[in-house]
């Protein structure tokens, strides 16, 4: 992502990443509070009442949450994306209505900014972020499934600028956002025929826009889902971002960071999820081996998905050629893992599974949650779409690429700066995260890490099989073998490179084995691999740590952060 007054070089370990952690879990407080205005009760009211609500807003607002979205050559604190994927995270793990409506969707839109924009065009969205302003984004309409490139809005060239037409029933906050980008028609053909225009609502002939009426969503209710509807609506040729024609390369290169963060922030809709199993589980009395068995399988999927998330949004700095791969296999796997991991979890809940109210009520809307986030442009077929033509030519080099460095793989390394958008590369020339299956130190992850080589070479062939362009459906069951593999070669590079030199909290933990042996057991059986029973110490340390991170309290991912609840 570029900026103007990027200056090239490393960014710190963010010593103030933690601090920035913790503010968000002070202005939300104690989630279990009754009294608590932005607690759970408080949420979960206001989600069945589908409305928003205003106390989270105002305490996202007091900690500045817009500042996060903006890079620092531009006064915000943006300087690492897996920092702001671990920001979002945690306002992820109270609300995800508020996650999506209010932080989300603002990254979605000023990525593109950031990436493409003038220098006014970046001063002023900047501006607005900081000053608690809402942005928001249009790019595919509903009837079309989703697809970028059927979209209806046109917008053509019209004296100084273009005439803006057509509707779209469902945008986040499209009705609330102070600004919006659009992926607008405008002429040409093929990859050429769209451009993304930067519109302000207060600089638009209110006759000319039409709000619609607001949309029914089955999970993140509070989250307000409506659209708009342009006639011949003026937009000066200044609201254009990047050249005309560029709309379709841009979208691609801004879906790259914010697929990764996306799939990160997520896991904090988890977090909550399986601390309200554990919280359940331990009010109960459950001490019987097959519940703790379904939470410690719980945690071991949720670490998965983190070290897999991790080297998502690290290697937007440090593997940026790669990374159209990378955060398209994490936004397809991380949400499809964790709406599992949390169907498994309700059977923790037992006959309280129905409550509306309380914890199994929270708990129900963190299952209706969840999936709704994975949809869209960045949703499970969209970022199938993103590697199935790159399949074959991955393929060559899988397993034969020299591996990934292991800075991409500690969860407080430093970085580099943020990258230029045009190092977002549309397509990989190789994938070296996978080498690290080769790299399983000895010890139960070895046999473990052979397994799925031994698939991985299964797939190789199958996909240097596959016919330069790829457009067969039949392809892309092949990306889920794919990402799940994937996600077991970061299982075992995050474990390594946390047992080689543990810098943070939660380091210790994630250098024995036990996690990552648990988790590539995991990953076996979603493919069906024929790999032994976990081992009963496995599962043991586990619940050890489960249960402490539980009472101390502190969180279910890679960091181990405190939390307030």
């Amino acid at each position: 992502m570029t900026t103007t007054a990027h200056t090239p070089g490393a960014a710190a370990a963010a010593p103030d990443a933690e601090a920035r952690v913790a503010a968000v879990e002070a202005a939300f407080g104690d989630p279990w509070d009754p009294e608590n205005p932005v607690g759970h009760a408080a949420l979960l009211a206001a989600d069945a009442d589908r409305r928003v609500l205003p106390e989270a807003e105002r305490a996202l607002d007091r900690f500045g949450l817009g500042a996060e979205l903006v890079p620092t050559a531009l006064g915000g604190r943006m300087d690492r994306v897996d920092t702001v994927a671990r920001v979002l995270r945690h306002v992820f793990r109270r609300d995800a209505s508020v996650g999506v409506g209010h932080a989300l969707m603002s990254l979605m839109a000023s990525v593109h900014v950031w990436n493409a924009g003038t220098e006014l065009q970046r001063q002023e969205t900047a501006r607005l972020l900081l000053g608690g302003g809402r942005m928001t984004n249009a790019y595919h309409e509903v009837a079309h499934s989703n697809l970028l490139l059927r979209d209806e809005y046109e917008a053509w060239p019209r004296g100084s600028g273009y005439l803006l037409s057509g509707r779209k029933r469902v945008i986040f906050n499209g009705t609330r956002a102070d600004a919006l980008t659009l992926v607008c028609r405008t002429g040409g053909t093929g990859l050429r025929s769209h451009s993304v225009l930067l519109v302000r609502r207060e600089g638009l002939d209110p006759s000319a826009v039409s709000e619609l009426p607001r949309q029914e969503t089955l999970g993140v209710r509070s989250c307000h889902t409506a659209g708009l509807g342009f006639r011949a609506c003026f937009v000066d040729r200044s609201a254009l971002l990047g050249a005309e024609g560029d709309g379709v390369e841009l979208s691609l290169r801004s879906f790259q960071v914010v697929r990764a963060v996306a799939a990160s922030a997520v896991i904090g809709v988890a977090d909550t999820a399986l601390r309200t199993a554990v919280r359940t589980a331990l009010a109960s009395g459950q001490t019987r081996e097959r519940p703790w068995q379904t939470l410690t399988g719980g945690f071991a999927d949720l670490l998965l998905c983190d070290a897999f998330a991790l080297a998502g949004t690290r290697a937007t700095h440090l593997l940026p050629g790669r990374t159209s791969v990378y955060a398209a296999a994490v936004k397809y796997l991380v949400p499809r893992v964790l709406t599992q991991t949390l169907n498994d979890l309700s059977s923790v809940l037992g006959e309280h599974l129905f409550d509306r109210e309380g914890e199994s009520g929270f708990f129900q809307k963190t299952v209706r949650d969840l999936p709704v986030v994975s949809l869209g442009h960045s949703g499970s077929a969209a970022c199938q779409a993103t590697l199935v033509p790159q399949l074959r030519r991955l393929a060559s080099g899988w397993l034969r690429t020299a591996p990934a460095p292991q800075r991409l793989f500690r969860p407080h390394g430093d970085l580099p700066g943020l990258p230029g958008a045009e190092r977002l590369l549309l397509a990989a020339p190789d994938d070296p995260v996978a080498s690290w299956l080769d790299l399983a130190p000895e010890g139960p992850l070895r046999p473990l890490a052979a397994a799925l080589r031994a698939e991985f070479e299964e797939l190789r062939a199958r996909c240097l099989e596959l016919p330069a362009d790829v457009t067969d459906l039949r392809a892309f069951p092949l990306t889920d073998r794919y990402a799940l593999l994937l996600a077991g070669a970061a299982v075992v590079a995050v474990h390594t490179a946390c047992a080689e030199g543990p810098s943070g909290a939660g380091d210790a933990f994630l250098a024995d084995p036990a996690w990552a042996a648990l988790a590539l057991t995991r990953i076996a059986r979603r493919l069906e691999l024929p790999v032994p029973d976990p081992a009963p110490e496995w599962s043991e340390t586990l619940r050890r740590e489960l249960h402490d991170r539980y009472t101390l309290p502190r969180s279910f991912d890679l960091y181990a952060t405190p939390v307030a609840g």
